[in-house]
């Protein structure tokens, strides 16, 4: 309620975002410092962050305007967050498992499954701190062993001086993943379907064939490229 002022009515004005879309572009421009010019690139083209926010690949072609992210990520203040983050840290000690006192002082090495997975994600991550900020998709064990999918942003606190450290924003995208390989499956089935139907079957958009299946084909004496 304190992000959106009371005298917007979501019925006028330019096209808005659900609050998950705003509070993720929010937090990443916040965390990682970027202007937007910066973020409006990276809304339009970063797979990982797409996907994550639910834009399939059929929706890449969709575009963020960079006026409709200025109106709504603008909403999202530092103060906004830092109320949020009071949430988000608890959230967080929940889905790794651990309380805050079991991780205080301990290496970041004992999150990760492998060392080549905590090699190979340190090294992106210190390579793109270069630019000042990097985002990463990646895997981290919890405290009960179980395997999660999570998106590491990851920003430098003072780009002048890296010996200040670096801030990370975690977000566990695992249950987003499990649903995309559930219709994956689900498509690949309808496909064999749909082909292997005993009768024929084809899908017509402007008057043009845009899918044939094997029976049709072989009714009309053509094969599915022709």
């Amino acid at each position: 309620h304190q992000i959106i002022p009371e005298y917007i009515d979501a019925r006028n004005g330019r096209p808005g975002m659900d609050l998950w879309s705003r509070l993720v572009w929010g937090t990443l421009r916040l965390n990682s410092n970027w202007d937007y010019d910066k973020l409006w690139e990276i809304a339009n083209n970063h797979k990982t962050v797409r996907e994550f926010l639910g834009h399939t690949i059929y929706e890449f072609g969709e575009q963020y305007a960079l006026q409709t992210l200025k109106d709504n990520v603008s909403l999202l203040t530092p103060e906004h967050i830092g109320q949020i983050n009071q949430v988000v840290v608890k959230a967080g000690y929940k889905m790794l498992g651990y309380d805050r006192q079991e991780l205080l002082g301990q290496p970041t090495r004992m999150l990760y499954d492998s060392d080549q997975e905590y090699e190979r994600a340190g090294k992106f991550i210190y390579e793109q701190l270069d630019k000042q900020s990097s985002v990463i998709q990646t895997k981290l064990k919890r405290k009960d062993g179980r395997i999660i999918d999570i998106i590491i942003s990851t920003s430098l606190i003072d780009k002048q001086d890296p010996s200040k450290g670096a801030t990370s924003t975690i977000i566990d995208i695992t249950e987003r993943l499990e649903n995309e390989i559930a219709l994956k499956n689900s498509q690949a089935r309808l496909q064999s379907i749909f082909h292997s139907a005993s009768v024929g079957i084809v899908l017509i958009c402007n008057r043009k064939f845009t899918e044939v299946n094997d029976k049709i084909c072989e009714m009309l004496g053509y094969d599915r490229q022709e």
